[in-house]
């Protein structure tokens, strides 16, 4: 065990180093402030190792300061890595109105019922409510992910090279959390080392996909604001496809704004 725990500690080492360096690119290539959400999620997490090194060399590590301290920080962690999705989600949604109205309300829902799902069935304990949350939003962006994925791939939209890799990133992560996050609440004790350690190394696969995003970013290949097209030549590029998309986002813009006096 103590051979695994020098391991994590070297990964954990190598995922600081890496959150740095990402953070270093965002602000070189000029695009921290275009995704602040992925911007403050890193500089959360970056935050999180360092009061995680600080709190073990002041604190016993089963003492209840160190358990505060440690699952505190990771709600916090966990609440801008939700933000972090959902600024993603709207990159790629928001030059379709009425489908990213429609796209949060289902992410202010899905949410909603993840707190209440912990507040109604997770165990009192500071430790296991934030890992019942934990659990329930990377399975909420895990399935929202992959549902947006499969929508933009049916309807053909656009998507960056790097909200794409982002979304590689975030997926991969999300369902790796899912599964772990439910051994560990079964076999916490004897389970918590490993599942530690395989949690720094997806987390490092994460990185090493959006640090290659990040560096081998082009601002050319940002999309153009579709309004800038005529909308003669727009439905001339793919007639039957953008004809259904643009009348989903028109019914959806519509059936949210009939609704809007009732909210």
């Amino acid at each position: 065990m103590s051979a695994l725990t020098t391991l994590r500690n070297v990964f954990w080492a190598a995922t600081s180093l890496g959150e740095i360096v990402l953070i270093g690119y965002l602000i070189h290539r000029k695009i921290a402030r275009s995704h602040l959400g992925l911007f403050f999620y890193l500089c959360c997490t970056v935050a999180q190792s360092a009061s995680g090194v600080v709190t073990y060399s002041l604190f016993d590590f089963k003492s209840s300061a160190t358990r505060n301290i440690i699952w505190g920080s990771q709600a916090v962690v966990i609440t801008m890595r939700f933000l972090a999705a959902c600024e993603m989600a709207r990159r790629i949604l928001a030059r379709y109105a009425g489908t990213w109205a429609f796209a949060q309300r289902v992410l202010l829902i899905v949410a909603a019922g993840v707190l209440l799902y912990t507040a109604v069935f997770s165990d009192k304990h500071l430790s296991m409510m934030i890992l019942t949350v934990d659990r329930g939003a990377e399975l909420a962006i895990a399935s929202f992910i992959v549902g947006l994925l499969l929508f933009a791939r049916y309807h053909r939209l656009e998507i960056s090279p790097l909200d794409r890799a982002l979304s590689i990133g975030f997926s991969l992560y999300s369902c790796f959390y899912v599964i772990n996050d439910s051994l560990l609440e079964n076999w916490m004790e004897p389970y918590s080392g490993f599942w530690g350690f395989m949690d720094v190394i997806t987390f490092l696969a994460c990185l090493f996909i959006w640090i290659q995003a990040v560096r081998l970013y082009a601002p050319a290949r940002e999309f153009v604001n579709p309004k800038s097209v005529p909308s003669d030549l727009y439905g001339a590029l793919s007639p039957e496809v953008n004809t259904r998309l643009r009348l989903l986002n028109d019914r959806l813009a519509q059936l949210l704004r009939s609704e809007s006096p009732r909210l």
